[in-house]
């Protein structure tokens, strides 16, 4: 999956979490953290922070939620993101020139759907798949 996927994964993924107000709250922190995360489309490494998510039932609940929300909506929009509409979601130093294929979202939800609950064991190094990628 290239930076760039897992940013407007995780952009739109923060945008779906469910609101709280306490700026403390897991869920909000993690929420500031993907948003942060994906503003710049980082390259080389983002962490998710799955393995925090999944060891706190609260948390793991309410963000296999968004997941689902996301990739339903995902799944009903059939085809693509428009480029010009991606941009708007304030990513700083890049810019979608294209369109974006919807299918590749799902296969990376999908895949953090896997990853929470336990189903995919292969070290973050491996490329053996890469969702969003293909």
């Amino acid at each position: 999956m290239t930076d760039s996927v897992l940013s407007l994964w995780l952009r739109l993924l923060a945008l779906n979490l469910e609101g709280e107000r306490d700026p403390a709250h897991p869920l909000a922190v993690l929420r500031d953290e993907w948003l942060w995360q994906s503003e710049v489309a980082s390259v080389g490494f983002m962490d998710a922070r799955l393995d925090q998510v999944a060891s706190e039932p609260a948390t793991k609940a309410s963000v296999v939620a968004a997941i689902e929300r996301l990739l339903d909506e995902l799944s009903r929009h059939h085809g693509k993101l428009a480029g010009p509409t991606l941009n708007l979601l304030g990513f700083r130093g890049v810019s979608w020139t294209g369109d974006f294929e919807a299918k590749d979202l799902i296969e990376v939800g999908n895949a953090f759907l896997a990853l929470i609950a336990g189903k995919i064991d292969s070290e973050a190094n491996s490329t053996e798949f890469m969702p969003g990628c293909r």
